[in-house]
């Protein structure tokens, strides 16, 4: 387990990004994958007042690293001194010798700050367009990178990191974004396609920001891959009770499939077209 930041030394009301990386350096998976960060005193999370967070994030299969990124503000009232920052990784394998694993990272508050600093701060955001997919389907994922800071962000560059078995649909995994300007931000969408042998399961998603004058940040996005279950092969033939009725039967089956995220058996989906080619 891994703790990182590009700022080692900071102002009071600055913002601090961190990154967490574990990797499962074990032959098994990992099941229950929890991640607990715990800030020191004087910091909070950007997005909230609290001071402890959680991020589940399900298997870690051997071998694998997830990683989380995350910005804490100082306190405009912080004492000079130095912060340390804990973060403890869990899994629910039981009778494992490597079931948990903690890290820290110092950052010093300095006593020297008239004001805050100037300089570019990067923020990471990425996001799905749909909640699962299925072998040879797809995903749209979107990456906001925004400049935060009070000066511009210089030859800004994102760089997406697909797991084994998917690809961009344009091939295209790394942008080169340019100077981005204080408050300014630039947005890409893009598809991946899942290959058709990818198996069942959780992955994850991994995107990178970075430029000349700040250092990596990263943001993450779940995909959760799923196949059709076949809930039985019996079947009866339909009377024929007129095309209009046969039809119904087609869209109540297909719409009881949707909503229980299935896929239809390719006989099923046959059957029904036989039924109606017969009327």
């Amino acid at each position: 387990m891994a703790k990182s930041s590009p700022s080692i030394n900071v102002c009071p009301g600055q913002l601090v990004t961190y990154t967490v990386s574990v990797t499962n350096i074990g032959n098994l998976d990992g099941t229950n994958l929890v991640i607990t960060d715990t800030l020191p005193n004087s910091f909070a999370f950007n997005t909230t007042t609290a001071t402890t967070t959680r991020w589940s994030l399900g298997k870690i299969v051997s071998r694998e690293t997830k990683t989380v990124s995350y910005s804490a503000r100082v306190s405009p009232n912080a004492p000079a001194g130095k912060y340390k920052n804990h973060a403890l990784a869990t899994i629910d394998n039981p009778g494992s010798a490597g079931a948990t694993a903690d890290a820290d990272f110092v950052v010093t508050v300095s006593d020297t700050c008239s004001s805050t600093p100037d300089q570019p701060i990067l923020e990471l955001d990425k996001t799905t367009a749909q909640p699962f997919s299925n072998p040879g389907g797809t995903y749209d994922f979107t990456l906001t990178v925004v400049n935060s800071g009070t000066i511009t962000a210089t030859n800004v560059v994102v760089t997406d990191i697909l797991p084994n078995g998917f690809i961009a649909a344009d091939s295209i995994t790394r942008w080169n974004i340019g100077d981005l300007a204080p408050e300014a931000s630039h947005t890409i969408a893009f598809k991946v396609n899942v290959g058709i042998l990818v198996a069942p399961g959780d992955y994850t998603n991994i995107a990178k920001a970075v430029a000349d004058n700040y250092g990596e940040v990263i943001a993450d996005a779940p995909m959760d891959i799923r196949t059709g279950t076949v809930l039985g092969m019996g079947y009866q033939e339909l009377p024929n009770t007129g095309p209009g009725a046969t039809m119904a039967v087609y869209f109540k089956v297909n719409l009881l499939a949707l909503l229980a995220g299935v896929t239809l058996n390719l006989i099923l989906r046959k059957k029904i077209a036989l039924v109606w080619s017969n009327q």
